[in-house]
């Protein structure tokens, strides 16, 4: 692999897109966070098709808006990194508490973008009671686990 270039799209907001990318529905929804003091907010940007050179999109908290300005902050408190994902039609928030916490928190939405909701306590790090050590960016990869059903709610 070599590097092909680093683009900043925009600088205002200031948001790290690319904590995750989830392709569903002929969209790559890209997701972001924004850091405001020690808080961090969640920004969704989407491009139509799977190429991220593509002209993007940004929710605004009711509609998609070619302004990068123009996104909303439509989540508190998630991690630098995290993952989005769907199962069985829902779409799934996991993120770590905020600021070096030991918490991993699941959420749910019937959307990609807005609704996570019935927060989800998952599993709690011992590490970060140990001296000099914390964990930080969970990451969800239900795909490669057997036991991933167990974190969703059964019908």
């Amino acid at each position: 692999m070599s590097l092909l270039s680093i683009e900043r799209k925009f600088t205002d907001p200031a948001v790290n897109y690319g904590a995750c990318i989830l392709e569903d529905g002929g969209y790559l929804y890209i997701y972001g966070s924004e850091k405001q003091g020690l808080s961090k907010f969640l920004h969704v940007a989407r491009v139509a098709g799977n190429d991220l050179n593509g002209p993007w999109e940004y929710f605004d908290g009711v509609t998609w808006t070619t302004d990068p300005a123009g996104s909303a902050r439509l989540f508190a408190h998630v991690s630098d990194e995290f993952s989005v994902f769907k199962h069985n039609s829902r779409y799934y928030l996991l993120t770590q508490h905020h600021v070096l916490g030991s918490e991993i928190y699941l959420y749910d939405s019937d959307n990609p973008v807005i609704g996570f909701a019935n927060k989800k306590l998952l599993y709690c790090t011992p590490q970060s009671n140990e001296g000099n050590l914390f964990t930080y960016n969970a990451f969800a990869h239900p795909q490669f686990s057997a036991t991933a059903n167990c974190w969703f709610p059964t019908t």
